[in-house]
């Protein structure tokens, strides 16, 4: 059959279609992305067709580039060419040519008018209108294949342009806006693009830029666009790791400022404080906050900084490990908010506290406390409420300046001294007390001689105290998981060499525990998937903190699995004194969990002759039991016979007295009896005050003489470690005031003295010139009329306190007393009466005991 035949099929199809409804296309027509493309109108004799410019105008708006419309007309010009020559030649001279110059319309140019002809000749129209139609539709086909094609280039050369614009922008300084949107002929129910796509980075997304805010000044912001900067380079506490950040900036006023989010903000932020000039060429840093500290507001930022008149500042706000969000910034110039003892922050003493603070925006305080040089300079207070536990506050972390603490109980208005301290640990302070309980005592930190600065102020109890120091390194028990971080911790390695293997060195924050050795091998392990969460490194070390010998160390486990944590085994020495160093890769921080595993249980001490020592006094120590363990030696008369005969597995140590009464404890287990032998193996004898069996015995000792413990397990255990605790006291002639040591003045020579195994004296209040809470021993001198000094700055170990008395030992009157008047040591000076005798009381600090020397001289 010929094409007319088939077009006239066709067109009588279509004519009955169009009685009925608008015209349809068929299943493959329908198929096409009509949210991409309006569908192509229908064609009729009768229709008034698009214009031929404004379908130009059309395709031109939707390619977004007329150079690429001769490709398209280019083809719609193929596809006509086909159509015609499929049709009758008298249809094919009716076509339309399109002139590929010209950008061809998506619809067919409009026809002109037809006129009206003789029934015969019908077929002939008909048959032009339906190769009209089959041409423009196929030439639509062909412009929609080519447009889609079109986007995608357009599309992917935006998303370059984007990201090579973006990339420019960081490396340059440069604020290059970047809009990218859809083609705006789209129809209206194209979907929408998403916001990445439409909107541009903050304006103030470089410092360059920087938002200008005024003194008592608010403003909103988002981080949620902005762009990621090489934050390392900055310093100031800002890493990598932390998200993006947009600029402020404000002027100085010759005053403390603030600048705070703590209001209308949704994720935790960090802030950067920083000095240049307007082109923000070598920032410097001046003021940064620690999220990971508690501040005045919880998981948002504060920083308080001096500000210099007319200088200008830029604030760096980010988000804390890549967090974005909405905040509120806000900048003020008023005093802080604790600068008055009414105002005190209050601090629970829980766990370890770590809390920042800052004396910039704070007033002078007139408030002295034990004679340490406080009262005259800028301070602020805190607040806590005794549990009935020894409290000890301190800023030896996080804190550049010279810094006084002192504490004060009772009310605001009527505050007494309890202690205070200045150089604890360097320039910084640190005190420790015994509170009461439910009792408020209120902490003021200040700078000493007029210093101000930001500080960290650690609240702890004893058993929480922070180990960044060897001095107080933590106990760390045998099979036992121990949860601890170095985030705090100092760059101060003590005594410690920082090269303690050819693998490791100590190049940063270091925490200490220590252990004693079992004869064993031991295995030290940070490998804790979950726990550990940095690249670790572990030093080990003998001897004491201020003289440690390097036994090992390691920076990675070998099993794979323990990834860039540390494991170190060792065969340890039976009762040897160890210190762990726990510490990063170049400088690393971040929290960990530390196990020590007995790898095998060491020798077994079953005889006197065999017995393991000498065990330290003042300290647990481990202890294994053996079931091959042995009495030995009959049965004794030690206040009734011995329970002895019951033994399932024991044990043999020995230790050495220090002239005062020991006490060895194993009272941890009920079921351990402890027995205490003077003498040699040969012919042991009961020491006074032996029980017939019970877990902890008392007895006095002869310095430097050996003395052997049997410890007696009624059950039947073998190699079971128990902790056997020791405490020794030496008596001193002049451990009361009773017994003073009478002192010369002028001798020329310092008196040697100790306060190793004193006892702490009572004394009216507990205080004179300082708290006396440690170990004390006294002398006495004679007044002149004249001034007399009194002090130990020569040949002393310890850190001391020294209290001058008068009156009588049963009826004590204080007269004054000093702490760390030459370093550590103390001295202090009166006008004495004539003929008066003056009782000196020399003490620790914080319970620290040690050798002296003291010396009187006329002043």
């Amino acid at each position: 059959m010929s094409s007319i035949y088939f077009a006239d099929q066709r067109r009588q199809r279509q004519n009955a279609a169009r009685r009925e409804q608008q015209l349809q296309y068929d299943d493959e027509e329908e198929s096409l992305d009509s949210s991409l493309f309006p569908p192509i109108p229908h064609v009729d004799r009768n229709d008034n067709l698009p214009s031929h410019e404004s379908a130009t105008s059309s395709l031109t708006s939707l390619t977004g580039d007329t150079g690429l419309v001769s490709i398209q007309s280019q083809a719609n010009k193929q596809s006509a060419e086909q159509d015609s020559n499929s049709q009758d030649s008298s249809s094919s001279s009716a076509a339309e040519v399109i002139d590929a110059s010209v950008a061809p319309a998506p619809f067919p140019a409009e026809p002109a008018a037809v006129e009206a002809v003789p029934l015969d000749e019908s077929v002939y129209t008909e048959n032009e209108g339906v190769g009209k139609l089959n041409q423009h539709r196929n030439r639509n086909l062909v412009i929609m294949a080519v447009v889609c094609c079109v986007l995608f280039i357009v599309l992917a050369a935006v998303g370059i342009a984007v990201a090579v614009s973006m990339g420019r922008q960081k490396s340059t300084g440069e604020s290059v806006p970047i809009s990218v949107s859809s083609p705006t002929a789209q129809p209206s129910d194209a979907p929408s693009s998403s916001p990445s796509e439409t909107e541009n980075p903050p304006l103030n997304d470089v410092c360059e830029n920087a938002q200008e805010l005024q003194l008592k000044e608010s403003a909103v912001g988002s981080t949620r666009l902005a762009t990621l900067e090489d934050y390392e380079q900055l310093g100031c506490g800002v890493a990598d790791s932390d998200g993006p950040g947009v600029w402020f900036k404000v002027v100085g006023q010759g005053k403390a400022i603030t600048a705070s989010t703590c209001g209308g903000t949704n994720f935790k932020t960090r802030l950067a404080v920083f000095r240049a000039d307007s082109s923000c060429q070598e920032l410097e840093c001046v003021a940064q906050n620690d999220p990971r500290i508690r501040g005045n507001c919880d998981l948002h930022a504060s920083v308080i900084w001096s500000a210099e008149e007319d200088e200008l500042y830029f604030i760096l706000v980010r988000g804390w490990k890549e967090e974005v969000g909405d905040f509120q910034i806000t900048i003020h110039s008023d005093l802080a908010p604790n600068d008055k003892c009414s105002g005190a922050i209050l601090v629970e003493v829980q766990g370890n506290q770590f809390v920042q603070g800052s004396t910039v925006a704070a007033t002078v305080d007139n408030a002295p406390c034990r004679g340490i040089q406080g009262g005259k300079d800028p301070g602020v207070f805190y607040r806590v409420v005794g549990t009935g536990s020894r409290v000890i506050v301190s800023t030896c972390w996080g804190t550049e300046f010279d810094t006084v603490i002192s504490v004060f109980m009772g009310d605001c208005g009527t505050l007494r001294c309890v202690v205070s301290n200045d150089d604890f640990c360097g320039k910084q302070s640190r005190v420790t007390f015994d509170s009461v309980e439910n009792e408020n005592y209120y902490i003021l930190v200040q700078g000493y001689f007029g210093g101000s600065g930001p500080f960290l102020l650690n609240v702890a109890t004893e058993d929480t105290l922070y180990n960044d120091y060897c001095e107080d390194a933590r106990s760390l028990p045998s099979e036992t998981l121990e949860i601890g971080n170095n985030v705090y911790a100092h760059y101060d390695y003590g005594e410690a060499d920082v090269f303690c293997s050819e693998d490791v060195q100590i190049t940063g924050p270091t925490v200490w525990y220590h252990f004693f050795g079992t004869g064993g091998e031991l295995l030290i392990t940070l490998c804790h998937v979950g726990l550990t969460d940095f690249d670790t490194q572990v030093s080990l070390f003998t001897g004491s903190c201020d003289m440690l010998s390097c036994i090992g160390g390691n920076d990675e486990a070998e099993a794979e699995e323990c990834g860039f944590t540390s494991e170190l085994g060792f065969q340890s020495q039976p009762f040897e004194k160890y210190y762990v160093a726990v510490h990063g890769f170049l400088g690393e921080k971040g929290n960990f969990g530390i196990y020590l595993e007995n790898l095998n249980n060491g020798p077994s001490f079953d005889s006197c002759d065999t017995a393991g020592g000498p065990v330290p006094l003042n300290d647990v120590v481990p202890v294994f039991l053996s079931v091959n363990a042995s009495f030995g030696i009959g049965l004794f008369q030690c206040d009734g016979p011995l329970d002895v005969q019951s033994t399932r597995a024991g044990a043999w140590v020995y230790l050495q007295g220090d002239g005062g009464n020991i006490t060895a404890s194993a009272c941890d287990d009920p079921a351990i009896r402890v027995f205490a032998f003077s003498g040699d193996c040969q012919s042991l004898a009961c020491t006074e005050g032996t029980p017939r069996g019970g877990c902890s015995v008392t007895f006095s000792s002869v310095g430097n003489q050996n003395y052997y413990l049997f410890l007696s397990s009624l059950e039947v255990v073998n190699k079971t470690a128990l902790s056997l605790t020791t405490t020794g006291k030496a008596s001193s002639s002049n451990d009361v005031c009773e017994q003073a040591i009478a002192l010369e003045i002028d001798s020329g020579t310092p008196v040697p003295g100790t306060t190793v195994g004193a006892t702490v004296s009572k004394v009216p209040d507990d205080f004179c010139g300082e708290i006396v809470e440690s170990p004390g021993v006294w002398y006495s001198v004679l007044g002149t009329g004249k001034g007399i000094a009194v002090g130990l700055c020569l040949d002393t170990n310890f850190d001391t306190r020294i209290s001058i008395f008068e009156g009588s030992c049963d009826s004590l009157v204080c007269v004054g007393g000093n702490d760390d008047w030459c370093g550590l040591q103390s001295a202090f000076g009166w006008v004495s009466k004539n003929q008066t005798t003056y009782y000196i009381l020399v003490h620790g600090s914080e319970g620290t005991v040690g050798d002296f020397g003291i010396l009187v001289v006329t002043s």
